[in-house]
């Protein structure tokens, strides 16, 4: 039997386009690539994911922000069966093997996330408010 392969890039989250938008690192694999770097333009290289943001990333970004945010918390390793238990329909490939941290962000929310202050601390300075301080 022949395997075929599309040049079609796959729409939605992959296990290459997840480990990208964590990591912001591309690495293109030998064969089948479907993430969000360009194999052709840059054929073998590693690269990163800030050279190739486009309107599709930061979709896929915000269609599984909070399933990404809590498995990266959760300091669990990626494996198939680790992002199910996120809602993170994903078949993750044996070589691309990472995992979180509860006191980091992962890349994407580093970098989408700032200009809507939402990778910020959720903690609120004092404002001064008819002549009184207090916390709004």
């Amino acid at each position: 039997m022949v395997r075929r392969h599309s040049a079609v890039r796959r729409s939605g989250l992959t296990a290459y386009k997840l480990i990208e938008l964590l990591t912001g690192e591309i690495s293109y694999p030998v064969r089948y690539y479907d993430g969000y770097g360009d194999g052709l333009q840059n054929p073998g290289g590693d690269d990163l994911a800030e050279n190739y943001i486009s309107d599709a990333m930061r979709e896929d970004w915000e269609a599984n922000r909070e399933a990404l945010l809590a498995f990266w918390r959760s300091g669990k390793y990626t494996m198939t069966d680790t992002l199910a238990e996120f809602g993170l329909n994903v078949r993750m490939l044996p070589w691309l093997f990472i995992c979180g941290s509860r006191n980091t962000l992962p890349w994407a929310a580093q970098e989408f996330d700032r200009d809507r202050h939402l990778a910020r601390s959720t903690r609120r300075g004092r404002k001064r408010v008819g002549g009184k301080d207090r916390r709004l």
